[in-house]
């Protein structure tokens, strides 16, 4: 997680806020993920046969193509002998996960927000055309997402935040306590701030 948190910050830095967007859906998936081990570690299992049922619709996917399209190595026997190795299944679903740790809205919302990033959805890419006055196409924006990308930032440090802390292994002392009660409490102001303008933004344009 840490990686993919370290990605969205790049990429936001460098004002690549649909790209941004797409990998936070990507740490929100792995927050769903390791939410549900870490209260379950049976949960463990199923993302270990999630891992094998990707890989079977992989080696599934390949057989399905011309041979000719495949690398040489790559024959029928081959590919159907390392299938029989492996379990099939329905593969990875964010929504499963998040309901494992009761985050079903999280999904119906957040995931749902970064979804036309990931998909390069027309409504993305309609952002990087420049409207006049008039409301016609008078040009093309290089940058978008502006507003959006504190956002990004703030929900994928909250999540970094709350995963620290649990994996956090130090005596559960005092000052431990204060230092992550202030962090949070810094994070509360952060959003309380970005609300604050996303709302005078709003009034402007109304």
């Amino acid at each position: 997680m840490l990686r993919t948190f370290q990605a969205v910050l790049t990429l936001v830095r460098e004002e690549l806020n649909d790209g941004a967007g797409a990998l936070l859906r990507g740490l929100l998936e792995q927050y769903f993920v390791y939410r549900a081990i870490e209260n379950d570690q049976a949960m463990l299992q199923r993302a270990t046969a999630e891992v094998e049922a990707e890989s079977h619709k992989a080696l599934k996917a390949l057989l399905d193509m011309d041979p000719v399209a495949r690398a040489e190595e790559l024959t029928d026997e081959a590919l159907s002998a390392a299938l029989s190795s492996l379990q099939g299944g329905t593969g990875f679903n964010a929504f499963d996960w998040a309901a494992k740790t009761r985050m079903q809205d999280a999904h119906r919302t957040l995931y749902r927000l970064l979804s036309p990033y990931v998909h390069g959805s027309i409504g993305v890419l309609v952002q990087y055309v420049r409207l006049n006055e008039a409301g016609q196409a008078d040009g093309i924006c290089s940058k978008i997402a502006h507003l959006e990308s504190i956002e990004f930032m703030l929900c994928a440090a909250s999540m970094l935040l709350e995963c620290t802390e649990r994996l956090n292994d130090e005596p559960n002392t005092e000052s431990r306590r204060a230092m992550f009660g202030l962090l949070a409490s810094d994070q509360r102001a952060l959003y309380g701030r970005y609300w604050a303008l996303k709302e005078a933004k709003d009034c402007a344009t109304r």
